[in-house]
């Protein structure tokens, strides 16, 4: 019996050493796969400005448009790029005034992150880079934009995102998009041409409207 149990634990001592150095180097593992998650992710920002302006020409009338801002020039939004898997920042700058008729539902944010964007200081229709005069925050964070303040959305149904614009103010947008692939965005605010303000620019690439290709 005396062997026995000698024996009892000298195999419960090799087991609870093992355990031991089995835990410390999975302690080990996982703290350097988390530095190296952390780091990857802090890397994997991707940035983008968007400037949304009023009264350009279009065919003879006035009308919105989308701009993107690479290396302090205008191109065209007909066509935006970002990666899959990435955070995006994308920042929308509105110089234009509140668009009659945008359905309720695209008064929310979705899609970004806690289903939340950013609101920074206000800006003229005019081009001012002044307060827009309203009683507002210089930075808030909202879930939704009181639809009697859109101007316009930038919203992908396809991928479940929605930004609405409040004219006249700047705004930051961060998400994420995991799959790869060919989706549309479009204003959801009417503020094109005809009755129904579908027309126009609504319905033309890289104004009102266009392709988001995700990498």
């Amino acid at each position: 019996m005396l062997i026995m149990k000698s024996k009892f634990y000298s195999f419960g001592s090799i087991l609870i050493i093992l355990i031991t150095i089995v835990a410390i180097f999975s302690g080990y593992y996982m703290g350097i796969n988390n530095e190296q998650l952390h780091t990857s992710t802090s890397k994997n920002i991707y940035s983008i400005t968007l400037l949304e302006i009023m009264n350009n020409n279009f065919n003879g009338s006035m009308q919105p448009r989308f701009y993107m801002i690479k290396n302090g020039i205008l191109t065209s939004t007909s066509n935006i790029t970002i990666p899959s898997h990435t955070l995006i920042i994308m920042t929308i700058i509105s110089y234009d005034t509140p668009t009659n008729g945008t359905p309720k539902i695209y008064s929310l944010v979705n899609g970004t992150i806690n289903n939340e964007i950013t609101i920074i200081n206000g800006t003229l229709a005019t081009g001012s880079m002044s307060s827009n005069g309203t009683n507002r925050d210089w930075i808030m964070n909202v879930t939704s934009i009181p639809v009697s303040l859109i101007a316009h959305t930038f919203t992908v149904s396809q991928i479940g995102l929605n930004i609405p614009i409040e004219g006249g103010f700047t705004e930051i947008a961060e998400f994420y998009v995991n799959i790869t692939g060919s989706f549309y965005w479009q204003c959801m605010s009417p503020c094109g041409l005809g009755p129904s303000g579908w027309s126009g620019s609504m319905s033309k690439p890289g104004w009102m409207m266009g392709i988001l290709y995700v990498y």
